[in-house]
């Protein structure tokens, strides 16, 4: 055998036992502790999404905002309804008076609406002009 194939053997012998030792010494308990963390994150996310989705619909009935959104004109109206409700102060506070997230999307949209251009706004909320840019395209259509 040469010598270049032995020095092969001795690199896949050494590449495996590289991998046993990896095999081995991972920590084994983790993955069940991430697994339980995103799951409460998720019931935690979604049990605030119904929230705010109870909200909105109670907001939404309260001002007799509902339209038929089968017709073209009902879509048009929908989209009125939907920044209505986004613009409403109500929707700054919850119910115990903290702050509400804003998402940064809905941010730079009410900043775009006010006449903030895209760099003032990147600027602003720290965020980049294609980015800036890409959340006003995909909003208008």
């Amino acid at each position: 055998m040469s010598g270049w194939g032995i020095l092969s053997i001795l690199l896949h012998i050494v590449t495996i036992l590289f991998v046993l030792y990896l095999y081995y010494t991972k920590p084994k308990a983790r993955f069940g502790e991430d697994a339980d963390e995103v799951e409460q994150l998720l019931i935690k996310y979604t049990n605030e999404m119904k929230a705010d989705n109870d909200r909105v619909i109670h907001y939404v009935k309260q001002k007799g905002l509902i339209v038929d959104n089968s017709e073209p004109e009902g879509k048009a109206a929908f989209k009125d309804v939907l920044e209505e409700v986004a613009a409403a102060d109500e929707f700054i506070q919850n119910d115990d008076d903290t702050p509400l997230h804003i998402s940064k999307e809905a941010q730079v949209l009410q900043m775009y609406k006010e006449g903030s251009s895209p760099g003032t706004i990147a600027r602003t909320l720290g965020l980049g002009h294609g980015e800036v840019n890409l959340m006003i395209r995909l909003h208008n259509g």
